[in-house]
C-alpha cells in the first residue's frame, strides 16, 4: 500500500532540518491536544540522542497565558454579571429570573470581544439610518443593513411597553459590559472573547513582551480576528513559522468550499513549506467507497464488514487505522461492534453523560422532587410516575431487585396515585432517596450521597462486566465532581438560587460534560470525532 506521508511528519522533519538539536527554543501551537502525541512521536524518530523537547500548547492556552487571564466556567461568569447588572439597573430582578437571559448576555459579550466590536457605538440606540452608517462603516454592507432592520422594528408608532423596556435595558448595556470587563479583569478570571480582546489591547499598547521562543503555528483553518492580529504580531517580530495542512486543489477552485480560509492564511502568513508537499489530490489515486445502510446502528454493524474487506488484519495496519463518528453517541454501540481480534483501542473523544444512565437518574430524581407535594410539613406525597422511574432505574432496581419489585406491583395493582415517603422507605437507602429537600445546597448534598451510595454497590453487582462497572463508576464520578464543583460556587457567593434554578443549571451543564477516555495514545485503531482529526492522517 502507497501510504502517504503525514502532515505532522513532513513538519517534524523541516523544523528539524532548521533548528537540529536546538528543538527546545520553538513552542508547538496546535489546534489539538492529539496533535502535540503524534509530532512528538516523529520528532523522536529523527534524532539518535537525548534531546530537549520543545513547548507544546492549544491556541487557547496561549490566549490566556499572554493575558494573564483564567478562563472561568459559566456559572461563576454568570454570577459576576448578575451583581453588576443588579447594581446598574437598580433591579430587583432575583437570579432565577435572570440566569437564562444573563447567559445569553454571556455569549453576545463573548461575540462582541472575538470579533473586536466597539461595544460603545453596538450599544447606542441607532434608530437614524445615518448614525448606523457613520458607527458600523468598517462592518459589511449585509451586516448594516441587518442592523438597520432591527432597529427599524422600533419606529414610534411600532412602539410597546416591550420594546420599551428593551430600549431601556440596552441603553445601560454599554455601562453594564464595561464596569463587568474591569471586575472580572480584577479577579483574573474572564470569558474566552474577553481573553482573545485582552491579547489584542497588550499588543496594541505594546505591552506584551516576547520571549526568545519561536511559535510553531500548525494545522489551523479558520482564524478569528483576534488570532489574526496575534499571528500578525508575532510574523511581524519574526516570532513565527507557519504550517498549513491543506491540498493544492483547494487553491485552483475558486469555489472549493475547503480552500475559503486557506487561501487567506497562505496569502496572509507563507507557508514554511512548499506546495511539492501538498498535491496528492491530484497526482495520487483514492479509493472511496460510499455504501448505504438504513440507520445509525447499521453504520455500526458494518465496521467488522469493511476492516476483513480491507484486509486490515495486523497490528500495525490497525495502528494506521482510524474510526470516525460524526455522532458522538454511536461510541457505545462501536465499541460492542469491534471485532475481538482488534486488542488495542484508543478512543480519543469524550462521550457524552447525557446519554449515560447517571443522567438518566439525575433527570428522575429532579422530576421526582418537581413533582412532589406536601400534605403534612416534612410528610411530602411522591408522584406513581416519577416513583416509578426511579425504582425502575437499572441503579436501584439492581441494588434491592425483590424490594424493589414487591414495590411497584404493589403501587400498580392498588393504582395508587400519590405515595407517601413514609411508605417508600422500606430500608435506609429508599429513606434518603424518598424526600424533600428546600434548598439548593440541600439538593446538591441530597444528589452526591445517593450518587455515592450507588457508586459503592456497583462494586457488588454481578450483573455487569468489570469493564462495564468501571465505566459506570466514572460516569458517577465525572457527575459527582460536577455537582460539588456547582454546590461550592453557589455557596461563594451570597445570592439564593431556588432549586428549580440549580436543577436547570446542573441539566445544562450535564447535557455539554462529556466522559474522557485514555489510553495508550499512539497505538491501536483509533476512534475520534471529526474535530479530533485536525492534522493527522490515517
Amino acid at each position: 500500500m502507497n501510504l502517504l506521508k503525514p502532515f505532522l511528519k513532513i513538519v517534524a522533519e523541516d523544523l528539524v532540518a532548521k533548528f537540529g538539536d536546538q528543538i527546545s527554543q520553538c513552542c508547538m501551537v496546535f489546534p489539538n491536544r492529539r496533535a502535540h502525541l503524534y509530532f512528538s512521536k516523529y520528532v523522536s524518530e529523527l534524532f539518535s540522542k537525548p534531546v530537549w523537547a520543545p513547548d507544546y500548547t492549544t491556541i487557547s492556552e496561549l490566549m490566556q497565558n499572554i493575558a494573564s487571564l483564567q478562563q472561568a466556567d459559566s456559572l461563576r461568569l454568570i454570577l459576576e454579571l448578575y451583581k453588576i447588572y443588579s447594581a446598574e439597573k437598580k433591579s430587583f430582578e432575583t437570579f432565577d429570573q435572570f440566569y437564562f437571559w444573563g447567559n445569553m448576555l454571556l455569549n453576545d459579550f463573548d461575540d462582541i470581544d472575538k470579533y473586536l466590536v466597539d461595544a460603545s457605538d453596538l450599544f447606542k440606540n441607532l434608530k437614524n439610518s445615518k448614525d448606523i452608517d457613520d458607527h458600523f462603516a468598517y462592518l459589511t454592507q449585509e451586516q448594516i443593513e441587518a442592523i438597520k432592520r432591527f432597529w427599524k422594528s422600533f419606529e414610534i408608532e411600532q412602539t410597546s411597553k416591550y420594546k420599551e423596556g428593551f430600549i431601556e435595558i440596552w441603553e445601560v448595556l454599554n455601562t453594564i459590559y464595561n464596569k463587568y470587563y474591569v471586575s472580572l479583569k480584577s479577579k483574573n478570571i474572564a470569558y474566552e472573547g474577553m481573553v482573545y480582546k485582552e491579547v489584542v489591547n497588550k499588543i496594541k499598547s505594546n505591552g506584551f513582551t516576547l520571549p526568545g521562543t519561536t511559535y510553531i503555528i500548525t494545522g489551523f483553518n479558520a482564524l478569528s480576528p483576534c488570532e489574526k492580529i496575534l499571528f500578525s504580531f508575532l510574523q511581524k517580530n519574526n516570532k513565527a513559522l507557519f504550517y498549513w495542512d491543506y491540498d493544492v486543489s483547494f487553491l485552483k477552485n475558486e469555489d472549493h468550499e475547503a480552500g475559503k480560509f486557506i487561501k487567506d492564511n497562505l496569502k496572509n502568513f507563507p507557508s514554511s513549506l512548499t506546495e511539492i508537499h501538498f498535491n496528492n489530490f491530484s497526482d495520487k489515486k483514492k479509493k472511496i467507497e460510499i455504501i448505504a445502510v438504513p440507520s445509525d446502528t447499521g453504520q455500526v454493524k458494518m465496521i467488522p464488514q469493511i476492516l476483513k474487506s480491507r484486509g486490515i488484519s495486523t497490528t500495525d495496519q490497525y495502528n494506521t487505522t482510524a474510526i470516525i463518528l460524526s455522532d458522538e453517541h454511536l461510541l457505545l454501540p462501536i465499541l460492542h461492534s469491534i471485532p475481538d481480534e482488534v486488542t488495542e483501542i484508543n478512543i480519543t473523544m469524550g462521550f457524552p453523560v447525557r446519554s449515560t444512565p447517571v443522567a438518566g437518574f439525575i433527570g428522575n430524581l429532579a422530576d421526582l422532587w418537581k413533582n412532589a407535594i406536601e400534605k403534612e410539613k416534612n410528610q411530602p406525597l411522591f408522584h406513581f410516575r416519577n416513583v416509578l422511574s426511579v425504582l425502575r432505574h437499572p441503579f436501584i432496581k439492581n441494588m434491592y431487585p425483590n424490594i424493589i419489585e414487591d414495590m411497584i406491583q404493589k403501587i400498580i395493582k392498588f393504582n395508587q396515585f400519590y405515595i407517601s415517603a413514609q411508605e417508600l422507605s422500606q430500608n435506609d437507602f429508599l429513606n434518603r432517596l424518598f424526600v424533600k429537600v428546600d434548598s439548593s445546597i440541600a439538593m446538591a448534598d441530597y444528589l452526591l450521597n445517593n450518587l455515592h451510595l450507588i457508586a459503592q454497590s456497583l462494586s457488588g453487582n454481578t450483573e455487569i462486566t468489570d469493564q462495564f462497572r468501571e465505566l459506570e463508576r466514572e460516569n458517577i464520578y465525572r457527575v459527582y465532581l460536577e455537582i460539588k464543583n456547582l454546590k461550592e460556587i453557589v455557596n461563594s457567593f451570597d445570592v439564593e438560587i431556588k432549586v428549580e434554578t440549580f436543577l436547570r443549571i446542573l441539566r445544562m451543564l450535564l447535557q455539554k460534560l462529556t466522559i474522557p477516555f485514555t489510553g495508550e495514545p499512539l497505538s491501536g485503531m483509533q476512534i475520534m470525532g471529526i474535530l479530533e482529526t485536525r492534522a493527522l492522517d490515517f
